[in-house]
């Protein structure tokens, strides 16, 4: 029989600073929830404009229901992705997932402690590009 040992490095957590970030959604997974039997979330990827200690930029992800609603997250991202509330109307067929591959908003990022001390950074909340911000994207 062989036995065969894997040696994992220390590495160090780099904790994202406080504040608002331009962020893009680089990847959507639906996922079980850790917190509820039979429910699905999004596990939702995003590449902010901040880069760690190496150079490179960072990626956050952030779970949300697969709920739309005015008071679910999947509301309040839609919204800061198109600027403004989402309604039936302008979208009749519900959020697809990959509909928001992509797309981008600013995400705040605030610090909670967990209950053995550690503090982590958090996505807190989604809020709409700037309008000049917006203008630059669709130059690009």
């Amino acid at each position: 029989m062989i036995v065969s040992y894997i040696t994992v490095p220390w590495t160090e957590y780099e904790l994202v600073p406080v504040g608002v970030y331009e962020a893009e959604i680089i990847e959507v997974e639906e996922v079980d929830s850790p917190f509820r039997e039979n429910e699905q979330l999004f596990q939702l990827h995003f590449r902010l404009n901040y880069q760690n200690s190496q150079g490179e930029p960072v990626v956050m992800k952030r779970l949300i229901s697969e709920k739309l609603n005015a008071k679910s997250k999947l509301f309040e991202l839609v919204g800061a992705i198109d600027g403004k509330k989402p309604s039936k109307e302008s979208y009749p067929g519900g959020i697809n997932d990959s509909s928001l591959l992509g797309k981008k908003c600013k995400i705040v990022i605030r610090h909670t402690d967990s209950q053995t001390g550690n503090t982590w950074a958090k996505i807190d909340s989604f809020l709409p590009l700037d309008k000049k911000d917006k203008t630059r994207e669709e130059n690009i």
